[in-house]
């Protein structure tokens, strides 16, 4: 029975700029709750008792969340690394907790996948990786995974837009989840280098016939909520799905110690974390939203759409539309922010904030 899961998380995350300029990218609040945790509610549920985080950008946070959660079935434990070593060095260096098989995630993606099923195939297919993928989807950018139709592994190749299909091979999407055994990780090389750009094609142009790597389907959806625009949309998507808002609210609750307060009215779909007893949904017009921790809404707000707010202060007046706010932001009377705008660590009154993503106008009143 695999119980070892391995998540990695070392990387500064860029690409979430600005929630990661003061956290790591695995404390990314997913709906008030560090992703980390959301990772960790799911691999318990599937039977994993033990992770292993490593951790380099911002490692001391991630040290201090696992130290201050409440003991539960996983015994979490963070490695740090002292220089970043990529997916390749980072497994070389961990393998040492890794007795037979492990299973392997990354920190900035959101798991709704049967993680029983995969581990059970890569037991029945006695491969040394089992590499778990996803459908061809036009347009993503990552790794298209060929294979041989019988569940081998045949090649990987780092496509950045338009995924171009060869024809008569049968190709997927790596999901950043694997399934990994003791013996594949000690051909890996304790130093800086990638595992699918790196040392998997070297496993592959030496047969694979000691060391089998195979591919399976995965059920269910991989969140990559690596950007702005995917960590609004997928807050967005999960206020439309009641079966995953009653998750969410059962995770928040565990995580935080506290009830979470959800609005739904059919039209209108909104969820509160923490927010003031005296919210009063008639003065403001909401749709579709996520309000963190210690917001604060006044009269005359209008917030429409695709908004996640974290800890941020709505002056009297303001209008935002498809915004990211970062942690701590603070939005003064008349702000306008439209299109995927995302200030920094905050602002009140500034009239050059961290700049919109889609080139609409942002300007502080």
């Amino acid at each position: 029975m695999i119980d070892t899961a391995i998540i990695l998380a070392a990387g500064r995350g860029q690409r979430l700029d600005p929630l990661t300029r003061n956290r790591p990218k695995a404390l990314a609040p997913f709906f008030g709750v560090p992703l980390l945790e959301h990772t960790l509610r799911h691999l318990a549920a599937a039977g994993i008792r033990k992770v292993f985080v490593n951790a380099h950008y911002r490692s001391r946070d991630l040290v201090a969340h696992a130290r201050s959660r409440v003991a539960g079935s996983i015994d979490l434990q963070v490695v740090v690394e002292e220089r970043l070593l990529g997916t390749g060095g980072a497994l070389a260096n961990l393998r040492r907790f890794v007795s037979g098989s492990a299973l392997v995630v990354n920190g900035d993606n959101l798991l709704r996948i049967d993680i029983p099923a995969l581990l059970r195939a890569h037991e029945e297919h006695a491969g040394a990786l089992t590499l778990g993928v996803l459908p061809v989807v036009s347009g993503r950018a990552g790794h298209l995974v060929e294979t041989d139709g019988d569940h081998g592994l045949r090649g990987l190749r780092r496509v950045r837009g338009k995924a171009a299909v060869p024809g008569n091979v049968h190709c997927h999407f790596n999901a950043g989840v694997l399934v990994a055994r003791r013996d594949l990780l000690d051909e890996l090389e304790e130093r800086p280098h990638g595992l699918e750009d790196e040392a998997l094609p070297r496993l592959l142009g030496r047969g694979g016939k000691q060391l089998p790597l195979r591919v399976v389907a995965l059920d269910g959806v991989v969140e990559d909520l690596g950007t702005p625009p995917a960590f609004v949309r997928s807050h967005v998507e999960a206020l439309h799905c009641a079966e995953r808002v009653d998750e969410i609210r059962r995770t928040v609750e565990v995580v935080e110690g506290t009830k979470g307060r959800l609005f739904w009215d059919g039209e209108r779909r909104v969820a509160w974390l923490r927010s003031p007893e005296d919210l009063s949904l008639p003065e403001v017009s909401v749709q579709e939203c996520f309000l963190g921790r210690g917001t604060r809404l006044m009269e005359g707000v209008e917030l429409s759409r695709s908004v996640v707010l974290d800890g941020a202060w709505v002056g009297e007046g303001a209008v935002i539309t498809d915004c990211l706010i970062g942690p701590g932001s603070q939005v003064e009377a008349g702000a306008r922010l439209r299109g995927q705008c995302v200030p920094a660590a905050g602002f009140l009154g500034q009239t050059t904030p961290a700049g919109p993503l889609s080139g609409e106008e942002v300007h502080a009143g």
